[in-house]
C-alpha cells in the first residue's frame, strides 16, 4: 500500500514538471527544449492528460501537433494549441496558438520580449530578431487565431540538399487524396509575398511535385478546372470554430516552409470545399 501510494506521488510530481517545463517552453524561457527532436517531446509529455498530440515525419523533417483539451496561460495568452517542427534545414520551431487574435499575441510578444524589434514581413505577420540565429515571429491563422513561433537556426550537413531541389530553390510533393476526374492543378501559394508556382496533375495521378520554390511558407492546394472541391494540407484536426467574421468553414490550412535544397512533403489529406476568401482562386499566371 505504501509503495503504490509512492508511486502515486511521484506520478503526480513528474505530470506537475512536465506541465510546468512546457509552460516554460511555450514562453520562450527553455530552448533547449525546443531543439529536441518532435519524437523526444511526444514521450515526456506521454502522460499529460491534457493533451492531444500527433506525430508526423516526412521528407523534409518532423512534427509534433498538440491540443489543448483545456487552454493553459502562457505570457497572459490562452493558449489551445502548439507545434513543434525540425526541419532538415535546420530550422527548429515551436508555435503556439492563441484565440485571443494576433493583436493581443503581437501585444504579448512585444511585453515579454522588450529587446525584440518586430518588423512587418506581410499582411499579418511580423518577425523579430533576437540574435543568435533566433527569431520570434507573430502570425494570423485563417481562423483569426493568433500565433507566436521562436525559431532556432542550426547549422546542417553542406549535403544535405535533397534530390530534386537545388542550391537556390527547394520544392514541395506528396500525394493527392481520392480525387475527381477532371484536370487538376496544384498550387504552392505562398503565404507571405512572394511568387507562388502551380503544376498539372494529369487525370488518374495521385502524386504532384512543385519545383523551383524560393525560401517561404507554402499552402499546398489543388483547384480543379470543373469543381470548387479543393484538396489542400491541412491541420489533421482544426479548433476552428467559425463565425460570421472567420474565414475557417472546412477547417484550417497549413502553410510549410521551404528553403532551398529541400524536399518537404504536403500530402492533399483534406478535402475543402470553401477555402479563405484570398486563396480560393488559383494564382494567376503560374
Amino acid at each position: 500500500m505504501q509503495r503504490t501510494l509512492l508511486f502515486m506521488a511521484l506520478a503526480a510530481v513528474a505530470a506537475t514538471a512536465s506541465a510546468a517545463n512546457l509552460r516554460d517552453m511555450l514562453a520562450g524561457k527553455d530552448w533547449a527544449a525546443i531543439n529536441q527532436p518532435p519524437a523526444r517531446l511526444m514521450r515526456t509529455l506521454d502522460n499529460n492528460h491534457n493533451l492531444d498530440c500527433r506525430l508526423e515525419h516526412y521528407a523534409g523533417g518532423s512534427t509534433l501537433d498538440c491540443v489543448m483539451r483545456q487552454p493553459i496561460n502562457v505570457l497572459g495568452l490562452g493558449v489551445e494549441e502548439f507545434y513543434l517542427l525540425h526541419n532538415a534545414n535546420g530550422e527548429r520551431m515551436l508555435k503556439l496558438v492563441s484565440p485571443a487574435g494576433v493583436d493581443a499575441v503581437r501585444q504579448a510578444a512585444q511585453t515579454h520580449f522588450p529587446e525584440a524589434r518586430l518588423v512587418s514581413t506581410g499582411k499579418l505577420q511580423w518577425k523579430a530578431d533576437l540574435g543568435g540565429k533566433r527569431e520570434l515571429r507573430v502570425s494570423q491563422r485563417n481562423d483569426l487565431a493568433g500565433e507566436l513561433a521562436y525559431v532556432h537556426w542550426t547549422p546542417v550537413a553542406a549535403n544535405a540538399r535533397k534530390a530534386g531541389a537545388s542550391i537556390d530553390t527547394g520544392a514541395l510533393e506528396g500525394m493527392i487524396r481520392a480525387r475527381g476526374h477532371a484536370p487538376l492543378r496544384v498550387c504552392a501559394v505562398n503565404a507571405e509575398t512572394g511568387p507562388s508556382r502551380c503544376v498539372a496533375v494529369p487525370v488518374g495521378s495521385d502524386h504532384y511535385r512543385i519545383a523551383g520554390l524560393h525560401a517561404g511558407s507554402y499552402f499546398a492546394i489543388g483547384y480543379g478546372s470543373r469543381s470548387n472541391w479543393h484538396p489542400a494540407h491541412a491541420h489533421q484536426w482544426s479548433n476552428c470554430k467559425p463565425t460570421p467574421s472567420n474565414d475557417c468553414t472546412n477547417g484550417i490550412l497549413k502553410a510549410l516552409r521551404v528553403n532551398p535544397g529541400e524536399v518537404v512533403h504536403a500530402g492533399l489529406n483534406h478535402a475543402f470545399t470553401q477555402l479563405p476568401a484570398a486563396l480560393s482562386q488559383a494564382p494567376i499566371g503560374t
